[in-house]
This record gives structure tokens, sequence and C-alpha cells, in this order.
């Protein structure tokens, strides 16, 4: 495109008016005698259309005294006046807020009013919803039921919710710009600035609780970036004392109810252990034996594997009683409780069968295995000497062993059997072991 040639001052203002971005106008008694193609554009007419037109026409009711005050001063005076700010009505009926300054100049006829205006709606628009967030923020702050606040880098206030009023004891004005020394006991102020650094520092948020004037509060901070970077520090404060207490009541009751479940169970074992056991020896009772022969006699028989029994019987045990008298007796039997607690495995359970008749189930074991056993057993119970009234009393015991599945197929006729063995061993003289069916008699010690 050919380039243009200003020939007169005239063209330069043209085409200055022209590339402006501003609205460009001159008034002579409020009439538009020039007008730019960007007033125009603002005011959603042609610049054409324009002149000749009553510039106040286009000036929102409620703002035309204010804009002819301006106007009438700028002529009147001859100083310049602006920027101030008005609305202005565009052909189609919208308002746009626009932002104006004037000068008094000689023209022609007379003095006119060169202006200029620029189209400020969107940022009066922003203005507004700032400011409206501005009044919510404050509002938020006034009436918060939580604990708000903001710090700067140096750790000190910058705002505070206004209940903080009632935490610290004083008026919102004297809180701000504090370092946390100023407002807290010297140890939580420490822990405060200790965490508000480690936070600005690393960039993630912390929630703590904090105890202060008999309160409890629990805090979530995290920072607040600018261009990446921690610039401020804000939080929001609960008070969670009732929470607390609360939480601490139920978890108080819940360790005095684990205590107590604690006790019921063992009331529970003790009682059970009441049930099966023989109050005297300490030994399982018959009542458990039952039980006792009959699992395992079943997990046998599904695992494919024996289980022998030994019963046996205190020689001459009415004697003993006759002789020492029912106290020596009882030791007896005590003493022989543990001795027989002590000669098993784990896994064996000896029982009380009645009176001086004791029997031993051994889950596993095979017959011969269990006539070894019971051999020693015998041995030992032979070589033992039960003290009563610094009187030594020697004790014998005759035992009889049978086995699953090889004596029967059940409980009942494996412990009929071993009963039987038991009497062939009183029959044959006492203080021995017989395995049923057995021609071998083990021999008592010389």
């Amino acid at each position: 495109m050919p380039i243009h040639r200003l020939n007169t001052k005239e063209d330069l203002f043209r085409t200055i008016a022209e590339c402006s971005t501003f609205g460009i106008y001159i008034l002579e008694n409020g009439i538009i005698k020039y007008a730019n193609r960007t007033l125009g554009q603002i005011l959603g007419i042609s610049e054409e259309d324009l002149l000749g037109a009553d510039f106040f026409s286009f000036v929102h009711p409620e703002d035309q005294q204010q804009v002819r005050q301006n106007m009438s001063q700028c002529l009147n005076n001859g100083a310049p006046t602006g920027p101030y700010t008005f609305r202005c009505r565009c052909v189609n009926g919208d308002a746009v807020y626009v932002e104006a300054s004037d000068r008094a100049m000689e023209w022609e006829n007379g003095r006119v009013l060169v202006g200029n205006l620029t189209d400020i709606t969107s940022r009066k628009r922003l203005e507004a919803d700032l400011e409206r967030e501005r009044e919510i923020f404050n509002l938020f702050m006034e009436y918060s039921p939580i604990y708000v606040f903001i710090k700067n880098q140096d750790i000190r206030t910058v705002r505070l919710s206004k209940n903080y009023e009632t935490m610290l004891g004083k008026p919102l004005a004297d809180l701000l710009d504090k370092s946390m020394a100023e407002l807290f006991p010297p140890d939580l102020a420490q822990s405060m600035e200790a965490d508000d650094r480690r936070i600005l520092e690393e960039g993630k948020p912390l929630k703590v609780v904090e105890a202060f004037n008999g309160r409890v509060y629990e805090t979530m901070k995290f920072p607040i970036l600018r261009l990446g970077q921690p610039a401020y520090l804000t939080g929001f404060t609960i008070d969670i004392t009732e929470r607390y207490l609360a939480e601490k009541a139920l978890q108080k009751a819940h360790r005095e109810l684990k205590a107590r479940f604690q006790q019921i169970k063992q009331l529970q074992e003790q009682l059970l252990e009441q049930l099966i056991r023989d109050p005297l020896t300490g030994l399982f009772n018959r009542r458990y034996l039952q039980e006792t022969l009959d699992r395992e006699f079943a997990r046998a028989s599904r695992e494919k594997k024996p289980v022998s029994l030994i019963m046996m019987d205190i020689d001459h045990f009415k004697r003993i009683n006759d002789s020492y008298g029912h106290r020596a007796g009882d030791k007896v039997l005590i003493e022989l409780g543990q001795l027989l607690a002590s000669s098993i495995r784990s896994e064996d359970i000896p029982c009380r069968y009645g009176g001086e008749e004791f029997v031993i189930v051994l889950p596993g074991t095979p017959l011969e295995i269990a006539g070894e056993r019971a051999e020693q057993i015998r041995s030992k119970i032979n070589n033992t000497r039960v003290s009563y009234r610094n009187q030594p009393i020697q004790i014998t015991m005759s035992l009889g062993v049978a086995a699953y599945p090889i004596h029967g197929n059940n409980s009942d006729a494996v412990l009929i059997r071993a009963d039987r063995a038991l009497y062939h061993a009183k029959q044959n003289g006492r203080n021995r072991v017989v395995v049923y069916r057995s021609t071998a008699v083990m021999p008592p010690p010389a």
C-alpha cells in the first residue's frame, strides 16, 4: 500500500487520532464536532453518525450532571480535568464504563473541549468482583466459627479472624503484626514458629494439635504460593477440646472394657479348669477324659494313627490311709499328680480316673513305646518317697497298657482292655506294667 504524505498539522492530528486506542472527541457546546473510529466502536455507532450529535445523549442519565460539571469547569478554568469515570449508554442500550480526560482549546469560532476516553468496563467488573470477594472474606473473618490466620514470611500475623479476640483476650488491632512469642507462651510459641518455618521451607501442609489455656486445638496449616514459592502462611484452627476429652474417655472406657473382658475370659478359663480338672491333684478329671477319648480316637481314625492308654492304680492305698491318715493319702495323691504331669509330653493327657486310679492318654503313640514309657513312670514312682510329718511314705503303682486300634475300635473297648491289663498286674504281685495280652510281665526292680 502507498504511504500517504502528511501535508498539514491537521493531517497529522487526524492520523494520530484514527490510530489511537482511545476514543477521541471534540465538543462545541456539547455537540460532537469530531470523533474518531475508536469512539464509535465504544458507543456502537459510526463516527459519521456521531458528528453533530449531542455528546450527553450518550452519557448515562445518572452520570450526566457530574460529566457536565467536569466539562464546564474545564472550559471555564482552562485547566485539564481527569481522569474521571462515568457510564456511557451505547446505541444498543448497553452501559459501558469509561475513563475520560478533557482539555479546553481555542478553535475556529471559539473555545472547544478536546477529550479522550477508554472503555474500562472489564476493569470495573473485575474491581466489583474483587470488592465482593473482599466483602465476603471480611464477613468470613468477622463471623467465622473457626479460627483463621494469615502470617508473612517473618512469621508475623497479617490477618486474624475476629474470634481470636476471645481466644487471646485482646482487641484484634492489638493482635496484628505480632510474632508468636508476643501472643503465646514461650514453649508453644517456639513450637508454632518451628512448624511455620518448616511449612515455608518445604511448601507442604501440616496438621498439628496444640494445647492452650486449658483448651485443645487442631490446626491445618499450609503455604500460600506466589510464582511457585511460599509467600504467606495460612491456616484454620478448631477447638477440639470436647472431642479430645470424649476420645480420651472412650479410650479409657475401651481399656477398662478390654481389661474387663480379659477378667471375664480368665474367669471363664478358671471355671472351665474347675469343670475339667480334679481339684486335689490338678490333673484332668474323668469327665474330661471321656471327652478327650472321643476326640482323640476320632482324630486317630482320620489320620490312621495309634492311641495308647496307660491305666494305673496305687498299690495298697487303703493301707496308707489307715496307717497315716487321709491327709497323708491326699498328699500322696497330690505329689503323684505332680510327678505324672512332669513325666509326660505336652500332648499327653493325664487324668485322675477316680480314687487312687489314673489314666494317661498318649496320642500317636504305638503300643510298644507306650509300654516303655509306662515302665519309666513306674520306676520313677518306685524311687519316690512322700514325706508326711517327717515320715517317708513309699508308694508303688500297678499299670496296664492297651492301644487303638489293635485292642479295639473305640475308646470304651481299649479302656476295658487297659483295665484288664491293670488287673493282671495287680494279680501278679503289683508294682509292675502289663501290656494287654502280653505274656511278658516286667518285674519290679530288686
